[in-house]
């Protein structure tokens, strides 16, 4: 937990170990939502790199279909499971 001042203007400053964390610069917008008794929660909802798509690198390849198999299979498994119980 950090805490932090509000300014004259009412501005806050983001500890460099978050801006630094989430990639956060000058005009990132964040979003306040007041949860009530005190705790106000800020959600991230404009910023280049939460944005982008991520590039992942895979030496498998696989299609569209393989992948909706594997799912599918993995649920199917993961529904096993939690019946032998």
């Amino acid at each position: 937990m950090q805490e932090v001042k509000l300014g004259e203007k009412g501005q806050i400053t983001l500890p460099k170990q978050f801006r630094t964390h989430y990639g956060l610069s000058k005009g990132d917008q964040l979003k306040l939502i007041d949860l009530g008794n005190g705790i106000i929660e800020v959600i991230l909802t404009s910023h280049s790199r939460a944005l982008q798509t991520p590039k992942i690198k895979s030496k498998v390849s696989a299609s569209t279909e393989d992948m909706k198999k594997a799912i599918g299979q993995a649920a199917t498994n993961k529904y096993k499971e939690g019946s032998k119980r």
